[in-house]
């Protein structure tokens, strides 16, 4: 072989490592970014559904602040609380805390009767939990955050 052709060669081969490297570092960012996307709306899942889940199940909703709910079920209070500092809704029962949600940078809620004033889309009901918005948003490193945007959204209370 001559020098030409083992430049020619080299050459070659250095374009289809380059490009396979990249080709594999793309793929992993997508993964990446796919598999904080998919994460995050199972933990939206899990935490609406409970939510959801507690709301309908209850005797009464006991209590309602700026920062959490509480919840009458079967005797006992369930505790809904958001922490802006930690950005985490947590569920707390019989004296057993469980986060809820996490990333949350914005919870709403219908306190009372004057909250829900200039809001066509809810009203405040003494047997209903009305949340007038809440955001999250989860970032995974250096990739594309994901961001989750709820509104209006109204549980009713099937045993009040």
């Amino acid at each position: 072989m001559s020098l030409v052709e083992l430049m020619v060669s080299m050459t070659l081969f250095a374009f289809v490592v380059v490009g396979s490297t990249a080709s594999a570092l793309l793929f992993a960012k997508i993964a990446s970014s796919y598999e904080n996307q998919t994460d995050f709306r199972h933990d939206l899942r899990v935490g609406f559904d409970q939510l959801s889940f507690d709301v309908r199940n209850a005797e009464g909703i006991s209590s309602r602040s700026a920062t959490g709910f509480t919840l009458t079920i079967e005797g006992s209070s369930v505790i809904y609380s958001f922490n802006n500092s930690t950005n985490l809704l947590t569920r707390t029962e019989g004296g057993s805390s469980q986060v809820l949600l996490r990333s949350i940078t914005e919870f709403d809620l219908l306190v009372d009767a004057a909250d829900a004033v200039g809001n066509s889309a809810l009203n405040y009901d003494s047997d209903e939990l009305s949340i007038e918005s809440v955001t999250m948003q989860k970032s995974n490193g250096s990739g594309p955050s994901s961001t989750f945007n709820i509104t209006n959204i109204t549980f009713k209370a099937r045993n009040s």
